[in-house]
């Protein structure tokens, strides 16, 4: 029979908790069942979380590295709990991040700047909107920690017209893809129903321009409203084929932006 190993993770009121367990737990199921289970039974004993984040990650008991990232078999968070069908073009973002990334890469281990082990996510980067990795990734910064947002995804084969007045930050950045490009969650899961750039797999490089508006705006209070799914910002991201890499460009700048890039 399968034996696991879980943590919660809890994120509510700008603080965030892990609980480990990392002692073999037996279960018959699949490790998103396993996931599944864990999550009602810590929202049983603790009802008043049911208007937080709270996301469960599960790892092989049997195998080395139980507790790493790159090596989770399994998530299941409370926007799973949510009854569908959902909106299509919509994103879940966690730690103010989602990413454009080939498929096939995985950034955990491989990235050198998006990594787990990287310079944004142990140093920091000053970027505001958009991080280029140092593989073909990038990742984008979202406004509200937490929750969902509306993505359109545009594949193109030249550069559009500049329309920044419809948008409160926009960026642009290159990457070398190593296969189809796609949107994917926080948790580098596919976004399924938000389109593909698959068609610019053949292009040796490809600029990537993100559009953004809603990243300043206050969550909302109430997270316990029916459906969850309620987003709070809307993206677009354009993509078209260019001739070799560029560095990251602004052209607009929201508060958000401001703020990411006085890190260090």
């Amino acid at each position: 029979m399968p034996r696991y190993s879980y943590n919660v993770v809890l994120n509510r009121a700008g603080t965030r908790e892990v609980i480990q367990r990392f002692d073999a737990h037996t279960f018959s199921g699949a490790p998103a069942e396993f996931a599944r289970a864990m999550l009602l039974d810590y929202l049983a004993v603790r009802p008043e979380l049911a208007a937080a984040f709270v996301n469960v990650n599960v790892w092989d008991s049997d195998k080395d590295g139980v507790g790493s990232p790159s090596l989770i078999i399994a998530q299941f968070s409370i926007f799973d709990l949510d009854e569908g069908p959902f909106p299509k073009k919509q994103v879940q973002v966690g730690h103010y991040t989602y990413y454009i990334v080939s498929a096939g890469y995985d950034d955990f281990p491989d990235d050198a700047v998006l990594g787990e082990q990287g310079t944004d996510v142990v140093s920091g980067t000053p970027y505001g909107l958009v991080v280029p990795g140092a593989g073909p990734a990038l990742k984008i910064r979202t406004g509200h920690p937490w929750g969902w947002i509306t993505l359109d995804l545009e594949a193109l084969q030249a550069e559009p017209a500049r329309d920044l007045d419809a948008w409160n930050a926009v960026e642009q950045a290159t990457l070398r893809p190593m296969g189809p490009l796609q949107a994917t969650h926080w948790n580098t899961e596919p976004a399924d129903g938000v389109g593909d750039l698959a068609d610019l797999v053949a292009a040796r490089y490809i600029t990537i321009r993100v559009s953004a508006r809603g990243r300043d705006s206050e969550t909302p209070a109430d997270h316990n409203k029916n459906p969850r799914r309620v987003p709070f910002e809307h993206h677009r991201v354009q993509a078209w084929p260019t001739n070799g890499p560029a560095p990251r460009v602004v052209m607009k700048r929201d508060a958000t932006t401001r703020y990411w890039e006085s890190r260090s």
